[in-house]
C-alpha cells in the first residue's frame, strides 16, 4: 500500500515535471536537481513532502528554492488528495475491516484506527 502510494507521487512528480519543463526558469532549475528532487521524493515517502522541502528556501540553498508560483504549488498539491485517498486509506481501511471480519474482535484500538481511517 505505502510502496504503492510512493511510487504514484513520483510518477504524478514526473508527469508535473514534463510539464514545467516548458518553462525555462523551472528547466534551469530541473535540470540541475532532478536527481535531489526524486531522492527526497523516495526517503521523504512522497513527492508531495519533497515538493515541500525543494520550496522551502531552507539554508538558502539553491536545491531547496525551487521557487514555483503559488498557483503551480497548489495545483500539485491538489493531486496528493486523489493519492492519499485511493493508495493509503483505501487499502489500510480495506485491511482493517478483513481484520475485523477473521478475529471478529471489537476491541477499542481496532475500532479507534478504523474511525481515524474513514475521518482521514
Amino acid at each position: 500500500g505505502i510502496s504503492l502510494a510512493v511510487l504514484v507521487s513520483v510518477l504524478q512528480f514526473t508527469r508535473r515535471t514534463g510539464q514545467w519543463y516548458e518553462d525555462k526558469n523551472y528547466a534551469l532549475w530541473l535540470s540541475n536537481h532532478t536527481f535531489a528532487a526524486y531522492t527526497l521524493s523516495i526517503v521523504t515517502g512522497s513527492s508531495f513532502n519533497a515538493m515541500r522541502l525543494l520550496n522551502s528556501n531552507l539554508f538558502s540553498w539553491d536545491v531547496f528554492s525551487m521557487d514555483l508560483s503559488r498557483t503551480q504549488y497548489y495545483a500539485y498539491h491538489c493531486a496528493q488528495l486523489y493519492s492519499i485517498i485511493l493508495f493509503q486509506n483505501v487499502p489500510l481501511i480495506a485491511l482493517q475491516i478483513f481484520f475485523l471480519s477473521i478475529y471478529r474482535s471489537l476491541d477499542a484500538v481496532t475500532v479507534s484506527a478504523l474511525i481515524f481511517s474513514v475521518v482521514s
